[in-house]
């Protein structure tokens, strides 16, 4: 502090009122750090204040005779001066009756000139005398005239009126909340924004309205059908006629088996509405995104599959995903494989999931429909063999899968790296005619899931039982611990799924990849999978080698 110990007399119980006031008055006013200076330099009550506001010469002043710092005062001389040309305002829009009242302080001593100083004793010194009673140029500052004080009439309600200044701090207060409130509703709607327009991307593709999803949502359930669709990529529009049809699971399989046209149908468990197929252009039930399915309508019924199931000749069902950036060397991959409907679109069900809420919009004739997984995809690398440590995100897409449901309908659930070259019809033949895997056919065997590589599982490729992935959410929030490993979401999988007993099976048949110590280049060798391939030229190649030169593993 630039003040050593107050020199003033013992204060009596009225002037420690005063005292008390001026603090409560710098405080509403945000300037109660000048209180204890304000109150030693002699400025201890409102009229002193007042005047203090009203001199020209006030900054110096409290410069000289107080020790003040200059950017102090100088802060304190806009701050009240700026209440004083609130005070000119209000007498201009003819408040000047409201402001003069509030220079009324209740409570505040009338003014008094001052009294002559104290004859002082031999042992007290004329300068500590005249500091106990304050000087004269002090006094003009505490006394200011009665026309200064109407002028600044506002002035006095704003350091004067306790009221007033109460109403001026809820005033502010009022105005801080409806300012938090007005964000938050902003911030609110956005969200809301965001969310509706994930959800119209999501059901963008075929143009399915949300009425013809909602069908009988509300009511009892109404079995519905639509008889046919045009596909808009193809015809540039979408038809939905709606029939009255079987009421029946069973009759719509009679219906659909009964006609050369249908090839299955797809079913949607909220609406209860049964979707036909037709075969498309260029594409087989198996593979083909039609309108009117979408994560919420799954296959219920392929003729031909269930054709060969009849003959006991039934093949083995693939749902397989992967995981991409929506930018980079993965996005045109999956461009590429979407138009030549290879890797996961040779399945009978895939998802492609991303952190993007748009459709990853190609030149193709198709779009690749991205189901949205909230997380962020930047990853680190370490661990012994400095492998992506990317446990976290591939738990999530886990998780959506299971959500989602899709992978239910068929027998094997396949995770993919974008730039792994995949053969899923060596691996259907691979899973029906190979012990045990053949035994998951019949639906007698127990979950089992494959190992491809010495080393453990590897993630370029993992193959999982229905049954595994039933399970998979649950086994994996037990396996905290492992998630804080070293290693990447593969060896977390391995791991998490030996913990639980799940049975592994080792076959190497599945993957030839560098990391597993095999060279996969030019790709003529007996696998079902090759890893790494991330660039155009180089997958395409080897997918083409491979399909001339490779063979199947027996």
């Amino acid at each position: 502090s630039h003040f050593g110990p107050s020199t003033q007399p013992p204060a009596s119980a009225a002037r420690l009122a005063a005292m008390d006031e001026v603090h409560q008055l710098l405080q509403g006013l945000a300037l109660e750090q000048y209180a204890s200076r304000l109150q030693e330099a002699g400025y201890d009550s409102i009229e002193a204040l007042r005047g203090l506001a009203t001199s020209p010469t006030f900054a110096s002043d409290l410069v000289r005779d107080s020790g003040f710092r200059i950017g102090h005062a100088r802060r304190l001389q806009m701050q009240l001066r700026g209440c004083a040309g609130q005070a000119a305002g209000a007498r201009e829009a003819g408040d000047l009756e409201q402001a003069e009242e509030g220079a009324r302080v209740p409570g505040a001593r009338p003014e008094q000139p001052p009294s002559p100083p104290k004859p002082h004793s031999g042992t007290e010194s004329p300068a500590k005398a005249v500091a106990q009673e304050g000087s004269p140029a002090r006094a003009s500052r505490r006394a200011p005239a009665a026309g200064q004080l109407q002028s600044h009439g506002l002035l006095g309600i704003l350091t004067g009126s306790r009221a007033e200044l109460q109403k001026l701090t809820t005033v502010k207060a009022l105005v801080g909340v409806i300012t938090l409130v007005g964000v938050a509703s902003l911030i609110v709607l956005m969200l809301v924004l965001h969310n509706m327009t994930v959800l119209l991307l999501e059901k963008s593709f075929g143009n399915i309205t949300e009425s013809l999803l909602l069908l009988g949502s509300g009511a009892p359930p109404v079995t519905k059908w639509i008889e046919r669709t045009v596909l808009p990529e193809v015809q540039g529009e979408a038809l939905h006629v709606e029939k009255p049809g079987p009421t029946s699971l069973e009759g719509m399989k009679a219906w659909c088996a009964a006609r050369p046209e249908c090839v299955g149908f797809a079913h949607h468990g909220q609406s209860n509405t049964f979707f036909p197929k037709r075969w498309g252009t260029g594409f087989d039930p198996r593979t083909a995104k039609w309108a009117a399915v979408d994560d919420a309508w799954q296959w219920l019924y392929i003729k031909e599959r269930a054709e060969a199931a009849a003959s006991g000749d039934r093949e083995v069902s693939l749902f397989c995903f992967a995981l991409t950036l929506a930018y980079g060397y993965e996005l045109s991959l999956l461009v590429h494989q979407q138009g030549n409907r290879l890797g996961i679109f040779a399945c009978d069900g895939f998802s492609v999931f991303s952190n993007s809420s748009q459709d990853l919009i190609t030149q193709q004739p198709l779009p690749i429909r991205v189901s949205v997984v909230n997380i962020n995809l930047a990853v680190s690398y370490g661990g012994r063999w400095h492998t992506a440590l990317n446990t976290q995100i591939l738990t999530a897409v886990w998780r959506r899968v299971v959500s989602m449901g899709r992978y239910a309908n068929y027998d094997w659930t396949v995770k993919l790296d974008v730039d792994t070259v995949f053969f899923p019809d060596r691996l259907r033949q691979h899973l029906k005619v190979r012990s045990p895997m053949s035994q998951v056919l019949v639906g007698g065997a127990e979950p089992m899931y494959l190992n491809n590589c010495e080393h453990g599982l590897h993630g370029p490729i993992e193959v999982l039982s229905q049954g595994v992935v039933s399970m998979l959410v649950s086994q994996l929030s037990k396996c905290v611990d492992l998630a804080q490993m070293p290693f990447g979401e593969d060896a977390f999988l391995d791991q998490c799924l030996l913990r639980h007993r799940v049975r592994r099976v080792t076959d190497f048949n599945v993957l030839n990849e560098k990391a597993c110590g095999s060279n996969p280049n030019p790709c003529g060798t007996a696998h079902i999978a090759f890893h790494p391939f991330k660039t155009t030229e180089s997958y395409f190649k080897c997918w083409a080698y491979a399909k001339k030169h490779g063979i199947a593993p027996t």
